[in-house]
């Protein structure tokens, strides 16, 4: 089911035929095309009871429809996307696992992430791995403007039922900032343990710990992956963010023995899992 065009592989009857006649059978669904979605919606809709796991990866990638945004083509792209994995989530009552990326949170010119997670199967949802793609501004802790713009986001999830199944999170970066505002989803992930974050900045670093602590307290596993450098004092931050002691731990680097090995060390009653790919200054 990996990469299915509706027009390219279904675009006889005898193929819709053979496909419809074993669509019983999947139960993991990778694929970048909307179209497939929404034909499992409106005509197969029973299938996506079955449905485990699904990957919604589109086939551009997210500077291209930014830069054509104005462009008709890629305004219907973007608003397909966001149409298609919104009815699909709807169907999809068992979903365990779910793996998104930016062109699935617009819906026309509109960030429509927020809105979108309002969907997520919130009693069944295990695994949940996004894709940020869309350019944030640099951010200021102290900027109160901010900070109220997150919390009454966060006031706005919380209206949604608790994602009580959601055991492992993974946030992704590919741009330089993340949008803050659109993490105020954690507000529903009481039960999370796990947490991947890859190539996320300081800021995000600065103050998203506090929300973690807050709305997160079961956590017990960091996996924390860096392309920026990221500051000893943030990764003390984040290394702070379990309320209980982390279990585990794996991180890029650690520069020096400073701020975050003295956070490290106050976990070093519960950890059980400890895996550092480079202490600089033991290299030293």
């Amino acid at each position: 089911m990996n990469d299915l065009l509706m027009s390219e592989y279904f675009a006889t009857p005898n193929s819709l035929a053979t496909f419809t006649r074993n669509r019983h059978h999947i139960r993991v669904l990778q694929t970048k095309d909307p179209e497939l979605l929404l034909y499992l919606v409106r005509q197969q809709p029973a299938t996506l009871n079955s449905l485990l796991h699904l990957t919604f990866l589109d086939r551009l990638p997210y500077d291209f429809v930014e830069r054509r945004l104005n462009e008709a083509s890629a305004i219907k792209m973007t608003f397909t996307n966001f149409k298609a994995l919104v009815s699909t989530l709807d169907k999809a009552t068992n979903l365990r696992q779910l793996t998104i990326n930016e062109t699935c949170f617009w819906s026309k010119d509109k960030d429509r992430f927020l809105p979108l997670t309002a969907h997520l199967p919130a009693a069944t949802l295990e695994r949940l791995h996004i894709s940020f793609d869309q350019p944030g501004q640099p951010i200021d802790a102290n900027d109160s403007q901010l900070v109220n713009k997150l919390n009454q986001a966060i006031l706005n999830c919380a209206s949604h039922p608790p994602l009580i199944a959601l055991k492992e999170l993974r946030i992704s970066v590919d741009t330089e900032h993340i949008s803050i505002p659109r993490m105020a989803f954690l507000a529903r992930c009481g039960s999370l343990e796990r947490v991947r974050l890859d190539d996320v900045d300081d800021w995000f670093m600065r103050l998203m710990p506090s929300y973690f602590r807050r709305f997160c307290p079961r956590l017990m596993s960091l996996h924390l992956t860096e392309r920026f450098g990221l500051e000893d004092e943030v990764i003390a931050l984040m290394l702070r963010s379990s309320v209980s002691g982390w279990k585990e731990l794996r991180l890029s680097r650690l520069t020096e023995f400073g701020l975050a090995f003295e956070a490290l060390m106050e976990s070093a009653a519960t950890l059980e899992i400890l895996a550092i790919d480079h202490w600089e200054r033991l290299d030293k």
